[in-house]
């Protein structure tokens, strides 16, 4: 769940923190700024939107075979705290509009689609746009919407987490999990820059799940290293699933079952009950007189 964590209004080429009453010292041209590029697993994706509430429900469409955008955060880098805090929802007049993003929606429902069920189609670019994209507009490559998902849809392509894992021999898998600090290695070997692995802990399982990988690019839209200030970061030495998208398999307690599937079930064995008795009749009555 996400939560508001300010009010900010754009003031020249800075904005006002209404919330603490004084203007930002940051500005675009500021190194200290920089965008986190986080795409996400999924089929734990999914199972995190679930365990926020039962009633979510979700739909990861069959041609989805691969990482998924989440979103570019903007963050900015006090020079005496190494701890980074990110911006949202910098400008409330400008909303998002999908008429903006017709020419690559096409491209967005393949790579930054929304697997909420339960959400309209744009639910999550609306979201990422409004909470993210006003703010990285300070950056001068995203200065329209447009641009914002076009360069997601660069980063997607470009930095496939799925290719880069591969190399290393780490494969989706209900059978072998990996390490943290191998996943982490991996991508480190082909980018050359620290990322962040977050994981999701399924306490019906007592298993963490590879959940997203986050990447960091600098005002210059550079690889950088990110820094480490993610509360769901994986520790190093934490045993990870990186389980297939379509099959449901160990992802759930093995006695969980669906109102649907118990249904399902018990319809099974009515016909089976009644097909047994139908051809039980039929023998009976094929059966030849006993004429003495």
């Amino acid at each position: 769940m996400y939560y508001i964590s300010g009010c900010f209004v754009y003031f020249f080429s800075g904005y006002v923190d209404i919330s603490i009453g004084r203007r930002s010292e940051f500005t675009s041209t500021d190194d200290r700024n920089y965008l986190m590029f986080t795409q996400q697993w999924p089929p734990v994706s999914c199972l995190n939107w679930q365990i926020l509430n039962p009633k979510h429900t979700c739909n990861i469409n069959i041609q989805i075979d691969n990482w998924t955008v989440r979103g570019i955060k903007y963050f900015n880098r006090p020079s005496s705290l190494d701890k980074s805090s990110g911006l949202y929802f910098c400008n409330k007049y400008d909303p998002f509009d999908v008429n903006q993003i017709q020419s690559i929606k096409r491209e967005l429902n393949k790579y930054w689609p929304n697997i909420h069920a339960n959400k309209a189609e744009d639910y999550l670019w609306a979201h990422e746009w409004e909470k993210h994209g006003t703010c990285a507009t300070t950056f001068p490559m995203l200065k329209t919407q447009l641009q914002y998902f076009q360069q997601a849809l660069k980063w997607i392509k470009q930095f496939n987490m799925y290719s880069i894992l591969k190399t290393s021999g780490i494969e989706p898998s209900f059978d072998n999990p990996v390490l943290a600090h191998e996943i982490e290695t991996a991508i480190q070997k082909v980018l050359n820059v620290k990322p962040i692995l977050e994981c999701e802990y399924i306490k019906t399982n007592n298993s963490y799940y590879i959940y997203e990988i986050k990447i960091c690019f600098d005002i210059d839209l550079e690889l950088m290293d990110c820094p480490m200030n993610s509360s769901k970061r994986c520790m190093s030495n934490t045993l990870v699933w990186y389980p297939p998208i379509h099959l449901k398999k160990k992802m759930e307690p093995a006695y969980s079952m669906e109102f649907e599937d118990i249904l399902s079930l018990l319809l099974g064995l009515l016909v089976i009950y009644a097909l047994a008795r139908f051809f039980a009749g039929t023998h009976t009555l094929l059966q030849p007189e006993n004429t003495n």
